[in-house]
């Protein structure tokens, strides 16, 4: 492995650099969401799921749209089973080595979460009319807790930009809900929550600023409704402090060897199950 880049905001860095340094990203921390041996499990079994794929491309479609024909390919509908279709086949995957083979629903799919993006007013004022930069990747050194040592963290945050005058990261979401209830669901769901404040606190790091935290959330059906949605303070300051909790447990967990699963303990009934059974009760007489 080469010698990890300086701390610091590059612009110019691909997936594949960012990916190949060993900071600490928001992934990891998400991952703990259950416990240290799920986060262990997620960390040795991890793969790019089909919605991982379709989100990269969107993110691609959406941020960079003159890279999207260089690196997604539409397969053809051919019958691999026959002759013919095996023939036709080949030449194809010959004419497009190197792309990423999508199918043509996931072209629609890509297309038009794409479109509806840059078709609602704050979606678009973010992704391109804004001045900023896309694909930002953050170096920085953090203290899990005063007895451990500085780490190396790191971000790849999918724009940096000004949005009504105020220094904004902007996070692409692909959901099955992009409704202000339903996204509240996946932000929970899915370890947004941690991820945000960590983008955050990593640039606040680096370069002071008082920033916002924006979720541009796009359904990943039609008609591809968006939801644009500014993290408030309470949120983030929540947020910041489950990331550095499970910071501190990543680090512990490393150095010990030690995932813990489980914790024992004493199971106590639900108050939704105490009321239930008093209304029971007092409905029998």
């Amino acid at each position: 492995m080469t010698s990890p880049l300086p701390l610091g905001i590059h612009k110019d860095l691909t997936y594949a650099e960012y990916d190949a340094d060993p900071g600490v990203r928001a992934t990891a921390l998400k991952t703990f969401e259950r416990s240290d041996l799920h986060a262990f499990h997620a960390r040795t079994h991890q793969k790019d799921s089909a919605s991982l794929i379709l989100g990269n491309a969107v993110h691609i479609y959406a941020l960079e749209r003159d890279d999207y024909a260089e690196l997604y390919q539409v397969a053809p509908k051919v019958d691999k089973r026959t002759k013919v279709g095996k023939a036709q086949w080949a030449e194809f995957e010959a004419e497009s080595v190197g792309k990423i083979l999508i199918t043509d629903e996931d072209h629609f799919k890509i297309k038009g979460m794409g479109e509806s993006l840059l078709a609602h007013p704050q979606a678009r004022a973010i992704l391109a009319e804004s001045p900023g930069v896309n694909e930002v990747t953050a170096y920085w050194e953090a203290q899990p807790a005063p007895d451990l040592p500085m780490r190396r963290c790191k971000a790849r945050i999918d724009r940096l930009c000004s949005w009504n005058g105020i220094p904004t990261v902007a996070d692409l979401k692909s959901t099955k809900d992009a409704s202000p209830e339903g996204f509240e669901r996946e932000i929970r769901k899915w370890g947004y929550h941690v991820q945000g404040p960590w983008y955050l606190g990593g640039l606040q790091a680096l370069a002071p600023a008082a920033r916002q935290m924006v979720y541009i959330a796009v359904e990943n059906f039609a008609p591809f409704a968006v939801g644009v949605y500014t993290m408030d303070d309470e949120y983030i300051a929540l947020g910041s402090k489950i990331a550095q909790s499970r910071f501190e447990r990543l680090v512990r967990a490393e150095e010990s060897g030690v995932w813990e699963g489980y914790k024992s303990g004493t199971l106590y009934p639900p108050e939704w199950l105490v009321k239930q059974h008093m209304e029971m009760e007092e409905g029998a007489f």
